[in-house]
């Protein structure tokens, strides 16, 4: 994971003391540790004869160390996972989608908005009852416009 910021543009958050960045293996151990303290892991099921399992590639057993903690557990949460939920939350925070778009590091609009950002049935619904709104105020209005308009002692008002 790299963090763009002004003079560090090669800075990384997860790295090793002389600053390189993690190998795969040993960062996919410390988030599943991480999401095993949290409990947003499941078990795996159990290899078969041949040495494969769920976390096998097709044909080939899994390359983990013996007690590796990736042979039993696998994490329910993701860190790409979380990256979508954070766009979704500065949407539904009212934060602007370009503003979204620089925070996350995208340079396209289109990323951030169709593939990031995920509406909630909460949201739909306040559209729905804000959409509601706006035509019920426009269909109460009617009346009084009529009104408006047949009256001529009001006729400055409503022509």
């Amino acid at each position: 994971m790299l963090v763009r910021h002004r003079s560090l543009p090669n800075q990384y958050i997860f790295h090793t003391e002389a600053g390189e960045p993690l190998p795969q293996a040993t960062y996919n151990r410390m988030w599943l540790k991480l999401m095993l303290a949290a409990g947003c892991t499941v078990e795996r099921e159990p290899p078969d004869g041949d040495g494969e399992g769920k976390g096998a590639k097709k044909g080939k057993p899994a390359k983990w160390k013996p007690n590796d903690i990736r042979q039993r557990f696998k994490a329910t949460i993701t860190p790409h996972y979380l990256r979508h939920n954070y766009v979704t939350l500065l949407y539904e925070a009212g934060i602007d989608p370009l503003i979204a778009m620089r925070l996350v590091g995208h340079t396209d609009y289109q990323t951030t908005a169709s593939i990031y950002t995920h509406l909630k049935d909460d949201a739909l619904k306040k559209a729905a009852t804000n959409i509601e709104d706006v035509f019920g105020q426009r269909a109460a209005a009617k009346p009084i416009q009529k009104a408006v308009n047949s009256n001529p002692q009001w006729g400055m008002f409503g022509r």
